[in-house]
């Protein structure tokens, strides 16, 4: 896949998840995925379920960077949430234009209610 094949993927996921359209994220029927508040999980209906709860939280994402190397894409962007922003680092694998592994990266004190 091109440079701009594997970008064109990511931002659509990221548009989904903005758009509260879990359903029709990009994901492998195995995809495998983490985050600092929950354990390795697999599957794409358990994807789903995650991300439903994290796109209920997300009003807007701006992408900082996209960094491409074979089929991994590894991104630096910011989410406005609930909370306020919060900067995040993900790492993707992408095979046959469906991610395959995502493990996203944040500083999970940024989610506490502020006030």
């Amino acid at each position: 896949m091109s440079r701009e094949e594997m970008v064109r993927i990511v931002e659509s996921f990221f548009d989904k998840v903005v758009k509260n359209e879990v359903d029709t994220l990009p994901l492998d029927a195995d995809v495998v995925f983490d985050s600092p508040l929950i354990s390795e999980q697999r599957g794409r209906d358990a994807a789903v379920r995650y991300m439903t709860a994290v796109a209920a939280a997300v009003r807007g994402i701006r992408v900082r960077q996209h960094i491409v190397e074979g089929n991994d894409i590894a991104t630096l962007f910011e989410e406005d949430t609930d909370n306020g922003p919060l900067e995040v680092f993900a790492k993707f694998h992408v095979e046959s234009g469906l991610i395959t592994d995502m493990r996203v990266y944040y500083d999970p004190r940024h989610l506490a209610p502020t006030g």
